[in-house]
C-alpha cells in the first residue's frame, strides 16, 4: 500500500467512527509526516507505509483514546451554565484536591526529567574542566618540585576527560530521549483539556525514531587517547611512591581568574581507594 491509499483508508475509518473533521485532518497530517520521516531514513514508500500498521488499527487507536477529565466533565455537564457553576462550587473540595495533586505530580515529573538532563551535561562538563585544571596543576607542580604528585593529578584528569569524551554520544542520545519524553508528557497533559483527547491520541501514535548523533571519529579516538595517557600517568606516579599515595606531597593550589582550584582532594581520594582495595 502506498502513502495516498493508506491516508485515504485511514480517513475513511476515522470518519466511520464519527471523529470531527479537525481530528481526522490532524490524524492524516500526523501519519503523512511519520511516513515522510521514514522515507527520509531511506525506506521506500511502501516500506514506510507498512511501518504505520493497518489503517483500521491506527483509526481504532486514535478513536479509543478518550481523555478522562473531559469525559468526566461531559457526564455531569448540563444545558444550563448556572447549574454547571453551582455543581463546580459544591464539588470544589473533591475535584480541587485532585487538580492540586495532579499539578504537583506533573511539576515533580518535569523537575526530575530536567534534573537528569542537567546532571548528564554537568558530568560531561566536569570531566572536561578537570582535565584542563589537571594540566595547569601538573606544570605548576613541576615548577614547585613535586612532579609525581602533579603526574598523578594529571593522570586522573586525563582519565576524566577521556571518559567524558567517550560518553558524549551517550549523553547526547540521552538528552534527545529525555526531550522526546518531555514532549510526549506535555501532549498527554494538554490532551486532558482538549476536546476528544487529541493530545493524548497524538502521544499514543508512533514515536519519532531517535537517532544517535554522528560524532567525528577523531573526537572519539581522542577520548581513548586521553584514557590511555591518564592510565599511564597514574600508574607511573603510583610506582614512584610504592603505591602509597599518602607519601606524595600536596600539589599547588591554582588560581584561574576568580576561581580557586585545589586538586589535592584527588590525592586523598586515590589514597582512600587504595586503602580499601
Amino acid at each position: 500500500m502506498n502513502k495516498g491509499a493508506f491516508l485515504d483508508a485511514l480517513e475513511g475509518e476515522l470518519t466511520k467512527r464519527r471523529l470531527s473533521a479537525d481530528e481526522v485532518r490532524a490524524a492524516r497530517e500526523y501519519y503523512a509526516d511519520a511516513i515522510d520521516e521514514r522515507m527520509d531514513d531511506g525506506l521506500s514508500e511502501q516500506e514506510a507505509t507498512a511501518c504505520m500498521g493497518l489503517p483500521v488499527t491506527c483509526a481504532q487507536a486514535a478513536a479509543s483514546e478518550t481523555a478522562p477529565v473531559p469525559h468526566l466533565v461531559r457526564r455531569f455537564a448540563t444545558r444550563f451554565a448556572l447549574v454547571n457553576l453551582v455543581l463546580a462550587i459544591l464539588t470544589l473540595p473533591v475535584w480541587g484536591m485532585f487538580v492540586i495533586a495532579f499539578l504537583m505530580i506533573v511539576a515533580s515529573a518535569y523537575v526530575t526529567l530536567f534534573s537528569l538532563l542537567l546532571c548528564a551535561w554537568l558530568f560531561f562538563g566536569c570531566g572536561i574542566f578537570l582535565g584542563v585544571a589537571s594540566v595547569v596543576t601538573f606544570f605548576s607542580s613541576l615548577h614547585a618540585g613535586v612532579p609525581f604528585s602533579g603526574l598523578f593529578v594529571l593522570g586522573v584528569g586525563m582519565l576524566s576527560t577521556g571518559t567524558a569524551l567517550r560518553l558524549l554520544p551517550l549523553v547526547a542520545w540521552a538528552t534527545q530521549a529525555l526531550v522526546e519524553t518531555i514532549r510526549l508528557l506535555g501532549l498527554r497533559i494538554v490532551g486532558l483539556f482538549r476536546r476528544g483527547g487529541q493530545g493524548d491520541a497524538a502521544a499514543s501514535r508512533p514515536r519519532t525514531r531517535l537517532h544517535a548523533p554522528r560524532w567525528p571519529k577523531e573526537l572519539l579516538s581522542s577520548g581513548l587517547g586521553f584514557v590511555g595517557l591518564g592510565a599511564l600517568s597514574t600508574l607511573t606516579a603510583l610506582v614512584s611512591c610504592g603505591f602509597d599515595i599518602s607519601a606524595l606531597p600536596g600539589v599547588p593550589v591554582q588560581q584561574l581568574g576568580r576561581l580557586t582550584v585545589n586538586l589535592n582532594g584527588l590525592l586523598h581520594l586515590g589514597d582512600t581507594i587504595l586503602i580499601n582495595l
